[in-house]
């Protein structure tokens, strides 16, 4: 890198408060995250208020296509999985630790960050926080125990019939490994994964 280069860097990070431009980005990247995470259980629980009202607009003749108290019911249970949901997702936060570009941050700093436009999470952001949800049930936990064998078992059973006596001689890339449980599980079968 010549002086010059050095020099330039240098300005850029006085100019936006200490911070290259890709550093900052990485802020508020980081913030928003943090935001989906917190945000999510009040995304949900006003995702279930829509559901209610949308559900006081049937007609008496709709409502009775539905099982008795089904509408009541589904919003109850999207509540129930919001705050559930809320609360793992509050310990992941407050597991953060030393992780992530705030915690050596002054508190005024960080209130700023908190509070950037830059820094508010989007629809997108919950999104992938639901996605996230979702690939962690179905990867890692019994109840997803079906769903993971419907997805995963098929590939296996084909990993092992085209290599059956592949060993360490075979390896296997999993792109978009997701939460790593069909890596695992092929690494589990004797062929690893990449």
């Amino acid at each position: 890198m010549s002086e010059y280069s050095r020099e330039s860097d240098d300005d850029e990070a006085k100019n936006n408060g200490g911070m290259h431009e890709d550093e900052e980005e990485e802020f508020y990247h980081f913030r928003r995250v943090l935001g989906s995470f917190l945000g999510y259980e009040k995304m949900c629980l006003a995702e279930a208020e829509r559901t209610r009202r949308a559900a006081s607009l049937l007609t008496s003749s709709e409502l009775a296509l539905l099982p008795a108290g089904a509408m009541e019911k589904k919003v109850k249970g999207i509540e129930s999985a919001a705050r559930r949901n809320g609360e793992f997702l509050s310990l992941v936060v407050s597991n953060q630790g030393n992780f992530g570009p705030f915690h050596n941050c002054e508190q005024e700093e960080n209130n700023l960050i908190l509070n950037h436009r830059r820094a508010m999470p989007s629809e997108a952001d919950f999104s992938k926080v639901r996605s996230t949800l979702h690939s962690l049930v179905r990867d890692w936990s019994a109840e997803g125990a079906t769903e993971r064998q419907q997805c995963y078992e098929p590939l296996l059973i084909e990993l092992g019939r085209r290599f059956p006596k592949a060993g360490s001689q075979v390896r296997v890339l999993v792109p978009g490994a997701g939460l790593g449980r069909l890596a695992l599980e092929i690494a589990a079968r004797g062929r690893f994964d990449q």
